[in-house]
């Protein structure tokens, strides 16, 4: 669990000047190699308890790298991932040894499907949770103010509409 631990963090901790991941070439390799090699280890687990504490901790980890990344809508522009100008497109085949190398689709793709929640690990979170109105009110007397307002609002949007 270590190995993984230390891929996510030395992934996350070299990042641009926007806070992303470092666009080059071997760090997304590396940290592909990482996890890769992680799982492998955790193959291995043979105490289902063991199993266990490693599904969660993977999962864990797995939530702060996809935070990192935030693969939904338009997380990184094009230019990040390789080359995109027309004139400069030969450049995500070969590169000058001045020009950084375009970042490898292997690791693209190994990070892009881990980072995704696997169909079969449940939310530990049950969906049905709801603050009770006694919660909310106390809330309203002694805080925090601001969430007992946000939850009133909630539920004034979930109300069914009378009909006039």
């Amino acid at each position: 669990m270590n190995t993984l631990q230390t891929a996510v963090k030395d992934f996350s901790s070299t990042t641009d000047a926007h806070g992303r991941p470092l666009n080059d070439r071997r760090h997304w390799l590396n940290f592909a190699r990482g996890v890769g090699t992680a799982q492998a280890i955790a193959a291995k687990i043979q105490l289902a308890e063991f199993r266990e504490l490693w599904k969660r901790t993977e999962h864990y980890w797995r939530e702060r790298t996809f935070d990192l990344l935030r693969p939904t809508w338009d997380s990184f522009p094009a230019e990040y991932y390789g080359y995109v100008a027309e004139a400069e497109q030969h450049k995500n085949i070969a590169q000058s040894p001045d020009e950084r190398a375009p970042l490898s689709e292997a690791s693209l793709v190994f990070v892009y499907h881990w980072v995704n929640w696997p169909k079969d690990h449940p939310d530990v979170l049950d969906r049905g949770m709801k603050f009770t109105d006694e919660e909310v009110s106390k809330m309203e007397t002694f805080g925090p103010r601001g969430l007992a307002e946000y939850i009133k609002i909630l539920r004034n949007l979930r109300k069914p509409k009378s009909a006039p």
